[in-house]
């Protein structure tokens, strides 16, 4: 498994979204704002990405989203989408994005004790143990979103 930096922490504030334009000037439909970031996700159940993550020594960053949360859509037209967290993510990272509805995300859920969306955590892909979990990053005004690896 690749080390990582001792700390390895992005801070970002978002202030109060405007709506976006493409490369072409036009403006993106609220669809297209909120698309999950499926050219950086794994497909595939849990326990592949487990041992795609092992196979590749790499990280699991684990999202859970419930299409009820609205902040579950904001991690997708916010973080997910910037460019500095791509980086980390496809750095060290496999990145998985499951809803909270589908088999997968039950059994994840159940095996995670998974009760407040949207849930996002990093796991050990050799022991399946959980190593952070974030929570509470949205505020009124403007989002921050920190992320801070530890070491192992």
């Amino acid at each position: 498994m690749r080390s990582l930096p001792s700390v390895c922490s992005i801070v970002f504030l978002f202030p109060t979204v405007a709506p976006k334009a493409d490369q072409s000037g036009k403006l993106k439909s609220l669809a297209e704002l909120f698309t999950p970031p499926s050219d950086i996700m794994f497909v595939g159940t849990f326990e592949e990405l487990r041992k795609a993550g092992q196979n590749k020594g790499r990280w699991l960053m684990v999202n859970v989203q419930d299409s009820k949360q609205f902040a579950s859509q904001v991690l997708n037209r916010d973080v997910w989408s910037h460019g500095g967290v791509r980086t980390i993510l496809s750095r060290h990272f496999l990145f998985w994005q499951i809803h909270s509805i589908t088999d997968d995300g039950l059994r994840f859920k159940q095996l995670y004790h998974v009760e407040t969306f949207p849930y996002i955590s990093i796991i050990d892909p050799r022991t399946g143990i959980f190593i952070h979990m974030y929570m509470n990053y949205l505020q009124k005004v403007c989002t921050i979103y920190i992320l801070s690896v530890p070491i192992l």
